[in-house]
């Protein structure tokens, strides 16, 4: 794994970024900055990712992973842009390595006892092969 440097993203240019993007941009179109941009809820995500998913190269690049939480209601899932998340992974799994939280030889047990948490579960497995940990589920 090479060396990782944290980036640096301001808030403005994730703001510029998010109003034109299709889940966000019907809500940003006339807010001019983040701090006045409306809250979004689980249900009104949800909505505006079943809107938005036929459209045409929306999927490109896209991690899709379901959550669900503990909650009881309608599973979600989660959009992540693939580069983006593989370099948080990295970054991070390159922390958990350095101080020894996961390392090689060491075995891992995942107890997931939430319902739809796999988005969880697979983060955590992921870290741990990173680190070259035996994961035991």
């Amino acid at each position: 794994m090479s060396q990782l440097e944290p980036k640096s993203h301001r808030l403005d240019e994730i703001f510029l970024a998010a109003k034109s993007h299709p889940i966000y941009q019907n809500d940003l179109q006339k807010v001019a900055s983040y701090s006045q941009s409306p809250l979004m809820n689980r249900s009104k995500y949800f909505q505006r990712m079943t809107e938005c998913f036929d459209k045409p190269g929306f999927l490109d690049g896209m991690y899709i992973s379901p959550s669900g939480g503990s909650s009881k209601g309608k599973a979600s899932f989660v959009a992540t842009d693939i580069k983006e998340n593989e370099y948080q992974r990295a970054l991070f799994s390159m922390h958990l390595q350095k101080n020894n939280i996961l390392s090689k030889g060491k075995i891992a047990i995942n107890l997931m006892p939430c319902a739809l948490m796999y988005r969880a579960s697979e983060i955590f497995t992921d870290f741990c092969s990173r680190a070259e940990v035996t994961v035991l589920p």
